[in-house]
């Protein structure tokens, strides 16, 4: 698609190559996918599932901007909020599409702890 467009644009239209980062991971029936440039720093939320029931998904919001979204057994939504991450979505835009599709239960995403450390119930 970018090339398409590389071809078509004018000399002065041309944009950079800036495509999502994006891994996953099949581990016996677990899906772990992660997309976009997160840091620990970053805002967290819950926007679909939960950490207990091991099928999740978890946004990274950063200077009002959707950053990442990591997904455990939630492979659409991964693919939903990368596309989003792409056309570079506000977080605010990207928290609202999650209540606007029931992505999750309560009425507001469930944000939780940042930083270096992890859910160790997640992978056992």
């Amino acid at each position: 698609m970018y090339a398409a467009r590389r071809l078509l644009a004018g000399e002065n239209e041309i944009e950079p190559y800036a495509p999502t980062p994006w891994f996953w991971t099949d581990q016996f029936d677990r899906k772990i996918q992660l997309a976009g440039r997160t840091r620990p720093t970053d805002e967290v939320k819950i926007v679909t599932g939960s950490i207990e029931e091991r099928r999740f998904a978890a946004a990274y919001g950063r200077e009002g901007k959707l950053v990442g979204i990591l997904g455990f057994n939630r492979p659409r939504h991964v693919m939903q909020y990368k596309q989003m991450i792409t056309e570079g979505v506000s977080w605010e835009d990207a928290l609202e599409h999650a209540k606007t599709v029931n992505l999750f239960r309560s009425t507001d995403p469930v944000p939780i702890s940042t930083g270096c450390h992890y859910h160790s119930s997640i992978l056992s």
